[in-house]
Parts: structure tokens; C-alpha cells; sequence
């Protein structure tokens, strides 16, 4: 049974989510406001959601937007067992946790608990068994316990949405780490043409994963098949945010119709050297001895004389096709592939716009307590979220 301090990784594995400048995290919600509002007196008026779970509303939000049932919100929260003065679980100070609600494995209380919430609304949950741990007993947390929940929402984020106009062929399906080449017509709300390749006789081709192309195009291609047209809708924090490009304005929401044309491998990789060692995790940092070309020769990288290169296996790694390489490995193994362009360093960096040879051999799994340092080295910012939650498991 998971911990009720559930941990998640900006590559949260609910949503894929992207490492992007455009679909950055929230800013941290600040926690002492939505502590001031749960340390009022208790309302003796509960409002009744459902059978079993009923809510308070501490301070009402602001806007019109509310939360629906696929929205990605960034919530803070504490919670109890009812009649309890201590709380068994929480957000950290001055961080919230961020997730899809449709998506998650939060309880079903809060998932119920939060529809029509504003953001700054603060409320509190009641939760019956039903909508909390039911009849299992977890850490802190008796069985066939009710529970009280605080919680504010900091941000209302509306999701990437698409739907297959024409549906694709074949078993494969884009995953990423693949290269895609695809057709597409890109347009703005009011339905103006801002790009298309359509009469083009040279398909886009993008790597499945990568920084090379906006977060939502990412999320949206995940799962097509060969021949399948999607409309793929991006909101601005998953496309452009605030930045105007060309023809397209700031905060614009934008619709793809994107047709697969073909799927391809954007790595290509094998063991050289087998190892029964223990696996790195995501999000785990490794030594790693490595060798990188580019495919002019030019050595990019090489670790020599038995020393390393410390660095935490995520999506957030520049080049992406090196957490592709790296995903999974074991201590001592060594494998040696190609990387396609696509999938290389971002642009401007050296070696950016090149098919790379690598070779990689997992020396060691860092300890956790000498993970900081080797994260303070890395060269890459390291998108990484620490916000706890409630699990329902």
C-alpha cells in the first residue's frame, strides 16, 4: 500500500506532461492564507454534494471559471480524520499539488468535492468511507474513518483535448521517443489559417517527446496510428502562453488537424553488456560513463579515465533521446545506439540539429542523500514537482 504522501514528477505519469517553458507549473500557492481560512470555527451547516459528502465554503473564489471533470488544478490541502487535532496528510509549505483530476488516483471525495470550485476558493470536504479509505485501514488512518479535508484551489488549467476525425491502420501507435511525420493545418479560435504544410510535398517531422515542438502537440500525438487524423486543441499554457508569434497572438488558443503519416523510431539502441544489477527509476540520478558523436565525428561528450557524468534519468534531459537510452538500465549494463535528430539537443545547442552515437554504461545509482549535489551540477534545469497528496490506494 502506497504512502498517503504520494510523491509526483512533473512527468506525473497521469498526464505526460511536458517540460516546456509553455506549460510550466503553478506558482506556489501561498499555504499560510489557506491555513488562516481553516483555522476559523467550525460552520455547523454542511451542504450535502452527494450522499456521504458534504462541504463548507470557507472563502468564496474569484472569475467565472469553474472546475469540470478533465481540468488540471493545482490544489493545497491538509487533512484529518473528523475529531482529530492532527493532520495526516498535507501539502508542503508554500507548494501545492498539481494533477488532472479525471486522470488521478486522488480520493474520490476530492475528486467529487472540487467540481464548481473557483480559483481562491477555499472549502471543506467531509468525506464519508465511502469517498475516503472505505473500510481499509492506512497509516494514521483507522479503517471505516471519516475525514475532513481543507482545500484551495490556486489554479484552474483546461487541458489538451483531441479526436480522431479519420482513424489510422496498423498495430503500431506513436509513443514517445518516436519520430512522427505528419501533415497538418494549424488554426486560431475564429478559425484563421496560421500554418499548414498541406501543400508541401515534405512531410513535419518532429521527434514524439521532444522540446522541438509546443507541449500540446506532444500530448495530443501520443497514441495515433498511420493514416489517423486528429483535431488536437491546445490551450495557450500547452501551446504559445503569453508569447506572440507571427500570425498567431499571445494567449491563443490553437487547433491542429494532424494527419500520421508515418512512425519511425527515434531510438535505436542495443546491450552490449548484460548486468543483473539493481534498475534506475525515473527521476533517480545515475553515474553514467558516456560517449556522444555527432554524426559529422565531432565528439560532443566523453567521460574518460573511469570517471563520470552525474545526471537524473527524466523526460526534462537535453538531448530527450538520452533519457530514451538511459530509461531503465541496470548497474553495469552498457548500450550503445543512435539518436535521430529529432530527438537531439534543442536548438542552439552544439550537436542541436544532428543524428548523435552514444555510447552509455550505468556505473552507479546515486544515493539519495548525494542527489542534490549532482542535481546543483547538472547543466539541465531539472523540471521536478515534490507536492504531496492524498492516494486512494
Amino acid at each position: 500500500m502506497r504512502s498517503l504522501l504520494y510523491t509526483i514528477l512533473l512527468a506525473a505519469c497521469c498526464l505526460n506532461l511536458p517540460r516546456t517553458s509553455m506549460a510550466q507549473s503553478p506558482e506556489p500557492a501561498n499555504t499560510d492564507k489557506v491555513e488562516q481560512s481553516q483555522e476559523q470555527p467550525p460552520n455547523e451547516h454542511w451542504t450535502q454534494i452527494l450522499p456521504g459528502l458534504d462541504m463548507q465554503i470557507i472563502k468564496q473564489g474569484k472569475g467565472d471559471r469553474q472546475v469540470v471533470e478533465d481540468d488540471i488544478v493545482n490544489m493545497v490541502y491538509n487533512a484529518k480524520v473528523k475529531g482529530a487535532k492532527v493532520h495526516f496528510a498535507a501539502t508542503q509549505p508554500n507548494k501545492g499539488f498539481r494533477f488532472q483530476i479525471n486522470k488521478s488516483n486522488i480520493l474520490p471525495g476530492i475528486k467529487k468535492g472540487i467540481i464548481g470550485m473557483r480559483e481562491g476558493e477555499h472549502r471543506r470536504l467531509q468525506l464519508a468511507p465511502q469517498f475516503g479509505f472505505g473500510n481499509k485501514a492506512v497509516k494514521n488512518v483507522p479503517a471505516g474513518s471519516t475525514l475532513i479535508i481543507n482545500i484551495m484551489i490556486d489554479q484552474i488549467q483546461t487541458p489538451v483535448r483531441w479526436e480522431t476525425l479519420t482513424p489510422g491502420s496498423g498495430e503500431r501507435q506513436a509513443q514517445k521517443g518516436d519520430v512522427l511525420k505528419v501533415q497538418y493545418v494549424g488554426k486560431l479560435a475564429n478559425g484563421t489559417v496560421f500554418d499548414s504544410n498541406q501543400s508541401f510535398t515534405m512531410p513535419f517531422v518532429f521527434g514524439l517527446g521532444s522540446t522541438h515542438v509546443i507541449a500540446g502537440m506532444n500530448i495530443g500525438s501520443v497514441g495515433m496510428k498511420v493514416g489517423e487524423t486528429r483535431r488536437i486543441v491546445i490551450p495557450p499554457a500547452f501551446g504559445y502562453g503569453d508569447k506572440a508569434r507571427s500570425k498567431i497572438p499571445a494567449r491563443s488558443t490553437l487547433t491542429f488537424d494532424l494527419t500520421c503519416l508515418a512512425i519511425e523510431d527515434g531510438v535505436v539502441f542495443k546491450t552490449t553488456k548484460t548486468s543483473d544489477g539493481p534498475v534506475i527509476q525515473d527521476g533517480q540520478t545515475g553515474l553514467f560513463a558516456i560517449r556522444m558523436e555527432a554524426i559529422t565525428g565531432k565528439i560532443l561528450l566523453n567521460t574518460q579515465f573511469g570517471k563520470g557524468l552525474k545526471f537524473a534519468v527524466n523526460e526534462s534531459l537535453d538531448p530527450y533521446g538520452l533519457y530514451v537510452m538511459a530509461h531503465g538500465m541496470r548497474v553495469g549494463e552498457v548500450r550503445q545506439g543512435s539518436i535521430k535528430s529529432q530527438l537531439g539537443f534543442k536548438p542552439g545547442k552544439t550537436g542541436a540539429g544532428q543524428a548523435l552515437n552514444v555510447t552509455l554504461d550505468l556505473i552507479e545509482i546515486v544515493k539519495p542523500e548525494a542527489e542534490k549535489k549532482a542535481k546543483d551540477d547538472q547543466s539541465e534545469n531539472v523540471d521536478k514537482s515534490d507536492e504531496t497528496a492524498v492516494d486512494a490506494n
